[in-house]
Formats: structure tokens, C-alpha cells, sequence
């Protein structure tokens, strides 16, 4: 499409217009009489153009003609004038206050200047420092620092007055509430180019606290802790959400802002409109089009294009966008980038920070390469302030917070006398397939983030809880604390900021100075100091050796031994930078996590490779051998080795033990357990298999259980529990009775005791429930069972002591029968059965 012809006319032309450029456009045509000559230039708008204009209005005559119909004069030299063109461009640019002086205006920028080069005014690069939780332990240390350095820094404080008190009556302060988005108001964080986030849920001791918190300061590890004020997930997850989307203007991408071209399987127009030398009598001509095909990898792309003539004084083409309906902020970044297709000609790219049209452009040359698709970077610093064709060195500094327009221009000219040394008459072509903003090389982190140690180990199975630290061990009980931290750390990696995020072990309040381990992947505990945590934060801004790690430090001292420094002979500052260069990319911990999806999938590979040799009419148990390493050697009851791809038969096995296809089979611990009918001994049992030792052992079920074992459903709870479910299948249910066995890894014996009760006798119940499957829900005392009644309709209830919920209801004649199914994930990798060698 072509976006410069896309303009309608929306009013007639008043009488003023018409007499003062001589003509109009749309309805009217100017034709001069044959006896007059016309000046060079074509127009100027000073004394001699209102002499002219006296002269012209003795002897012109106006005639109603075709819009597209030209103005012509008979001047040795010239070409006709196309008027309509003329008043297009200006309507096309919402009309600027005076045809005359827009005319004016950018004649005499082609026209006028100087030939020495002025010196220009330097633009800002300062940037503000935020530090958010800034009353807390590392947060006012890094105020602290910050301030004793000179860098320019605002507190992000919930209280005011506690602030004042603890950081200095002089501290610049922003009082907002991350955990409240309406406080965060936008124009409270003007100028903050990075952030050091040290916002953290408040935990504490649950008998209470001194003011100054010097249980806390001890340590979780010595205290019951208990999460005080807001909830973790409103203060990691929300607040964290909230807290990005307020900075992140400021503090930019690091992939850069999109202006104009292809970004995200989208594209981003503008309204481009061609600006050319018709405005001083010239006939040059280009536009502006978007080609859907054209671009780099047969893209869309847009193409500024046209032809350039010197006829009748001019000499220059280009396209400039409408205003932006608001100003663009791009105060986070360094500069403008182009990617073109050059043509080894030398182009402008003009940058207008005000709404006026007659004002400063501040105007960057660049050469392009003929032939080949580049990218250009025009630092925003060089950037100069020209006005009508002059250096302004009494311009204001460039402000990149309040870019209005962009133009793009081929011109004879450069400005303060100079010319284009690529300048040639004819036809030109630019592709052009993005503009964005940029942050200049080497980036650094603009989003520093405290968090915490042990994020992701609460989800990952293997763990020995009792030598992990309190709120590892304890991340339910504080309302999955660590959780909702591992969820705010995904938003700043998924938010596009460059950012680094520290892990620090227990916080301590020892002094910096102790030599460190920095470490990824989430694994190690310790202790570190406030103190360093603060000073690592800092380091980590100015270092591109920390952008986008994720890394967990510790001191070396161990927690037994405290760490003190003479202040006498306190040791050297470190060199942070020599930590964060052997820091790498994309480690965060939850690798072993997407590792248990990977061999998921896999698993499923390999089932699907040895099922056919499964006979859909009996029962298998599934299991594993376990052994010191994460990873087991996963087998198949009857025997499938998953490892070799490879079927054996137990030898000595008797119908005591055989696993029948009636049987429903469990898996705890890589053992195997279903409920079988000991015909010897009358009654029922539970076996299971040791798939380490290959043998099979006998364990009692609980009272009650010597009925049919379709009377009987068991199911596994978490990990580390059996639990059997039983009903009576007579004419009146009236009762379930649900058992809890021990931990069955505390002991090669299996106890039972019994967990819920629930009674029918006040709730409809189906009368002859068949094939029953469950769920425990050891917490809150509740069963979720899967039933299927006589007249073939499956239910799902809910079920407790004081609880009854009838959730689902469908009919089904199909022997397809409902189950729940007791899955625990494994992060253990399976692997793939080998391949026969050919």
C-alpha cells in the first residue's frame, strides 16, 4: 500500500489559501500569463514574494480545472509545478498554521547557512538508580553505597516516616506499594534507567520479633518462622509483575524498541507521508510503500523510493511520519538502528522531539553499502540540531523521552553549506525493514534481582529434606514461599529487560569481606553477608559478564564460625567481575525439572516400542532397581528391561504370587503392590515386588479386608504412603472406611491405620459401587472417588467426614471404566532401549 497517496482532502480550500499561493488544489488551477517571468527561485516568502505576488494579481487569471493538472511557466530552464502535490503534502501533515510559512521554512532550510560547523550542545546521559525494598536488610545497604559513591538513587518504600528515619531526611524517595499497581505511578519513575530489586515477603519468628528484628537477623535457622503481612505470592509473584511493568519503559529492552518494520511475527507501520522539493518549485518525487515480499528473508518490508531532480532549484526527496499521537520514551536507550538495503547512496535520518513543524531536526548522515542489507546505528550523542539547512548550537540537548517524528530524506544537501558527495539525478530505491531503538554494546544488567537459594528444590524429587535449609523444608507451611520466588524470577527472564539475578544462601549480618563461592544450578547452602550481597548488586550493573546469569553465592566460612573483620587491617575490595566471567548462560536450576518432561516423552517412546509384545488381557506392574545414582533401571513386571529392550521370564514363580489380570497394581518407591487373594489362607493379602531383588513379599491389609477384593481400592498418597479404601457392596451401603499405611521406606514392615470415616446414611451414594479408583488428600481429610454404578454411569464424588460433593455424572455403556490414576513425577532419565546394530 502506499501510504503518501492514502490522504482525502476533508474541507475545501478557503479564499486566503487560494490567493496566496496563487492557486489551489482538488478544484482550481493557477495558469500565469505568457508575459510573465518568473524569478529563481520559484517562491520566497520575504518582501520580494509579496512584490511578486502584488505583480502576479495584476494579470492572473484563475480557471477551474483537473486537481491533477500541473502549474506551468514559461521560464528557459523550468518545468511545470505540480500544485496538487504541493497542497497534498501540506494537508497530508494536518495542515501547518501557514502554507506561507511551511513554503518559508523549508526553502530556506535548503537554501540558507553558514559554512563554519557551530558547536552543539551535549545531550544527557545521566540515569537514576532504583532501589526497591529499600528499608530492608540489603536494600538500605545498597542505598548506603550508592549514595557514598554519588550515583543518583530514588528508595522505593512502602512508609515514609521509617524511611526518613532510616535512610537520611535528603533520600529522594518514591512511596509506592509493588503489591498495589494503582501507587505505581508512571510518573514517579521518570528517569530510573536501572533497578536493584531487594523486595522480599517478611518472614518472622511466630513468638514475635524486637523492633530492630534481631531474632530475624540471626537467621531462619534459629527460630519457627511464619510469613508476617502480605503473601508471598502477592508480594514475589503479583508485586514482581506489577513492579516490571512500571520500570520497564525506563529501564528498556535489551533487544531494543520497535518504531517502524518487523518484530515478533508482527509489523509495526507508520504513517509515512513524502515531504519533497515540490514545497520550493522542485519536481522531485518519492513515496513510501510496504512490500509484503520484499524484505530480507521474504518478509514484508518498506521501501522509501523515488526520483530526484535539481529542475527549477531542487534537489531533495523524503518521507516524514505524522506527529505520534504521544510522544515516544526512548530515554532507556542509545540510539536508532536501521536495517536496509543500501544502494551506496548517502541518506538523513531526521529526529523531531516537538510538535511544532517549523522546529529543530536533529539530523544523522549515513552511507549505505550498494547491494547489500546492513544494519546502522546512529548513536542518539551524535545526533545534530539543524534548522533550515544551519547547526543550532543554542538548541536544546536531544531529549530521547519525547520523540515526535522521523524522516527520512535523499537531498543534494548536507547542511552548513555542504553537499551530499553521493548525490546523483535519477531514481532511487532504500528497503528499509525495521527502525528500533537500541541499547548500546556491551549491554549490562538494568534489572538486578535478590533472591533466594533453594527457589527450585521444593519440586525436585531426591532431595534429602533434612540437610536442605528451613524454607526448603518448610516451603508449604510459609505459603510456598520459594514457589512464588522461582514464578517472580520467570517473569524477569520472560520480560525482555537485561537483568541479573542473585541467589544469596542465609543472609547474614556479618561484614563483607570473606572470600566466596559463586555457583549455579541451585544447589549449594551456606551463609553470605548482607553486606556482600548489597556490594554484588552494584558490581553486577556495571558488569556484561553478569547479564541474564542466574547464580547462587555463599561465603566460605561455615555457619558455625562467625566472621569478623579488623578494622584495623580490613581485607581488599573484590573485583566482582572475576566471579561473574565464569558464570553461564541459561542455568537457573530448573534444568533437572524440564529434564522429567524430556524423559517423559522418552518413556513413552519406549512403551510404545515394546508394546506389542503386551497382551492387553493381563496385568503388569511397573518399577525400577534402585541404586545409588538419580537414575534406575526401569522394568516392566513379566520381565521388560526398558534399558535392553528385553523380555524374560521369573523362574519359581507360583500362583501364591502370580499377578492376575483382575489386580490392581501400584507403584511406590519402585516397588510394586496389588491386593491378591491368598487361597492357601482364605483371606486377603498385599504383594509386592522388590524389582532390586526380584522376590516377592507378603503384607497384611487392614481389618475389614477379607471381603471380595472388589469390595477393596488402593491407591498411593504422595509418595510415600499406601492407602486402602474399603465399601461394602450389600444392599445398604452405609459406610467407607480409608487406611493409611507407615512410610513404607522407614520400615520393611507395613502398619496400618485408619484415616477417614465416612458415613452415607445423610447422602445419596450409588448402591452398588463397582471398580472404585481414589484419591487421599491427607491434609484436608478428604477422598475424591471415581465410581461406576449398575446402571452404567460413572460419578466423581468428593467426600469427607462433614464433606459430600457429587461433581460429575455421564452415562457409559462402553467397558472403557473411569479410573484415577496415582502418579508421582520422576526426575530420573530413562533411557532408550539401544538399537539393534545393523
Amino acid at each position: 500500500m502506499e501510504l503518501s497517496s492514502s490522504l482525502k482532502l476533508s474541507s475545501p480550500l478557503s479564499p486566503s489559501i487560494v490567493n496566496n499561493l496563487q492557486g489551489s488544489s482538488s478544484s482550481y488551477k493557477v495558469k500565469f500569463s505568457n508575459n510573465t517571468s518568473l524569478p529563481k527561485p520559484f517562491l520566497q516568502l520575504d518582501d520580494r514574494g509579496q512584490r511578486l505576488r502584488d505583480q502576479h494579481a495584476s494579470h492572473s487569471s484563475v480557471y477551474l480545472r483537473s486537481f491533477r493538472k500541473r502549474v506551468t511557466a514559461k521560464s528557459e530552464g523550468s518545468q511545470g509545478w505540480d500544485i496538487g502535490r504541493f497542497i497534498k503534502t501540506l494537508y497530508f501533515f494536518n495542515g501547518p498554521p501557514s502554507p506561507l510559512k511551511f513554503v518559508s521554512s523549508v526553502f530556506e532550510k535548503l537554501t540558507n547557512g553558514s559554512t563554519t560547523e557551530e558547536p552543539v550542545n551535549e545531550m544527557e546521559t545521566s540515569g537514576i538508580i532504583l532501589v526497591a525494598g529499600a528499608t530492608g536488610g540489603v536494600g538500605r545497604r545498597v542505598v548506603d553505597i550508592l549514595r557514598s559513591r554519588g550515583l543518583p538513587v530514588k528508595a522505593l518504600v512502602r512508609n515514609e516516616e521509617k524511611a526518613r528515619k532510616m535512610l537520611g531526611p535528603d533520600i529522594d524517595l518514591i512511596v509506592a506499594d509493588i503489591t498495589k499497581e494503582n501507587t505505581l505511578v508512571p510518573e514517579k519513575f521518570k528517569g530510573v534507567r536501572k533497578v536493584i530489586n531487594a523486595v522480599s515477603v517478611i518472614v518472622g519468628p511466630k513468638e514475635g520479633d524486637t523492633p530492630e528484628r534481631q531474632k530475624y537477623n540471626q537467621g531462619v535457622r534459629f527460630f519457627e518462622p511464619e510469613i508476617k503481612g502480605d503473601s508471598p505470592e502477592l508480594v514475589e509473584y503479583i508485586g514482581m509483575k506489577n513492579l516490571i511493568n512500571a520500570v520497564k519503559n525506563g529501564v528498556g529492552l535489551e533487544n531494543g524498541k520497535l518504531l517502524f518494520g518487523v518484530g515478533d511475527n508482527t509489523f509495526k507501520d507508520l504513517p509515512w507521508g513524502a515531504l519533497d522539493d515540490v514545497v520550493m518549485g522542485g519536481v522531485s518525487e518519492s513515496n513510501f510503500i510496504v512490500d509484503l515480499t520484499g524484505g530480507e528473508n521474504g518478509g514484508p518490508t518498506g521501501i522509501f523510493k523515488g526520483n530526484v531532480s535539481t529542475t527549477n532549484n531542487g534537489g531533495f526527496t523524503s518521507v516524514r511520519t505524522k506527529n505520534f499521537p504521544e510522544a515516544e520514551d526512548l530515554s532507556a536507550y542509545d540510539g536508532l538502528e536501521l536495517r536496509l538495503k543500501g544502494d551506496g547512496l548517502r541518506y538523513k535520518l531526521i529526529v523531531r522531539t516537538s510538535q511544532d513543524w517549523d522546529t529543530v531536526g536533529y539530523t544523522a548522515s549515513f552511507d549505505t553499502s550498494p547491494g547489500q542489507w546492513q544494519s546502522v546505528r546512529l548513536p542518539f550523542s551524535s545526533l545534530r540540531p539543524v534548522f533550515r539547512a544551519r547547526t543550532k548550537s543554542d538548541a536544546p540537548p536531544f531529549n530521547p523521552a519525547s520523540i515526535i517524528s522521523l524522516q527520512l530524506m535523499f537531498s543534494k544537501f548536507e547542511y552548513d553549506g555542504k553537499l551530499n558527495p553521493t548525490f546523483k539525478e535519477g531514481p532511487f530505491e532504500l528497503p528499509l525493514s525495521t527502525i528500533r531503538a537500541y541499547i548500546q554494546d556491551p549491554v549490562t544488567p538494568r534489572f538486578v534481582h535478590v533472591g533466594s537459594a533453594g527457589v527450585t528444590r521444593p519440586e525436585r524429587p531426591g532431595l534429602d529434606l533434612t540437610k536442605q535449609p528451613p524454607a526448603v523444608r518448610l516451603n508449604k507451611e510459609l505459603d510456598f514461599i520459594l514457589t512464588y520466588k522461582l514464578k517472580g524470577e520467570d517473569l524477569i527472564r520472560e520480560s525482555g529487560i537485561p537483568y541479573a539475578i542473585v541467589r544469596p544462601c542465609a543472609l547474614t549480618e556479618e561484614p563483607a569481606g570473606a572470600d566466596l563461592i559463586f555457583d549455579q544450578g541451585d544447589n549449594i547452602t551456606g551463609k553470605v553477608s548482607r553486606d556482600e550481597v548489597a556490594r554484588i548488586c552494584i558490581a553486577a550493573l556495571e558488569s556484561s559478564s553478569a547479564l541474564n546469569k542466574t547464580f547462587e553465592v555463599k561465603s566460605t566460612v561455615p555457619f558455625s564460625e562467625p566472621f569478623t573483620v579488623d578494622p584495623e587491617n580490613p581485607p581488599p575490595e573484590k573485583d566482582y567481575n572475576e566471579y561473574f566471567k565464569n558464570l553461564k548462560d541459561g542455568i537457573t536450576g530448573k534444568e533437572a525439572l524440564e529434564q522429567s518432561t524430556k524423559d517423559a516423552l522418552l518413556m513413552d517412546e519406549n512403551i510404545e516400542h515394546m508394546s506389542h509384545a503386551l497382551c492387553p488381557w493381563n496385568t503388569y506392574a511397573f518399577g525400577c532397581v534402585k541404586s545409588e545414582s538419580s537414575c534406575h533401571n526401569y522394568k516392566i513386571l513379566r520381565i521388560y528391561e526398558l534399558s535392553s529392550d528385553s523380555w524374560r521370564v521369573l523362574d519359581g514363580v507360583t500362583d501364591k504370587w502370580r499377578l492376575h489380570h483382575s489386580d490392581d497394581v501400584v507403584s511406590l518407591k519402585g516397588n510394586a503392590y496389588w491386593m491378591h487373594k491368598d487361597r492357601e489362607a482364605g483371606h486377603n493379602v498385599l504383594l509386592s515386588f522388590d524389582f532390586t531383588a526380584e522376590v516377592f513379599v507378603s503384607f497384611p491389609l487392614p481389618d475389614q479386608s477379607d471381603d471380595d477384593r472388589r469390595d477393596l481400592a488402593m491407591s498411593v498418597v504422595r509418595e510415600e504412603h499406601l492407602a486402602v479404601l474399603h465399601h461394602n457392596t450389600g444392599t445398604f451401603l452405609t459406610e467407607m472406611n480409608v487406611w493409611l499405611s507407615n512410610k513404607i521406606d522407614e520400615t520393611k514392615e507395613v502398619s496400618w491405620s485408619k484415616f477417614l470415616v465416612v458415613s452415607f446414611h445423610n447422602f445419596k451414594y450409588p448402591r452398588y459401587p463397582k471398580e472404585m479408583t481414589f484419591w487421599v488428600d491427607d491434609e484436608n481429610r478428604v477422598v475424591v472417588t471415581c465410581v461406576r454404578d449398575i446402571n452404567h454411569c460413572d460419578h466423581v464424588y468428593i467426600v469427607g467426614e462433614d464433606l459430600h460433593k457429587h461433581v460429575y455424572e455421564v452415562a457409559n455403556d462402553t467397558w472403557i471404566w473411569p479410573c484415577f490414576l496415582s502418579y508421582v513425577p520422576s526426575l530420573c532419565h530413562i533411557p532408550k532401549a539401544k538399537e539393534e546394530e545393523s
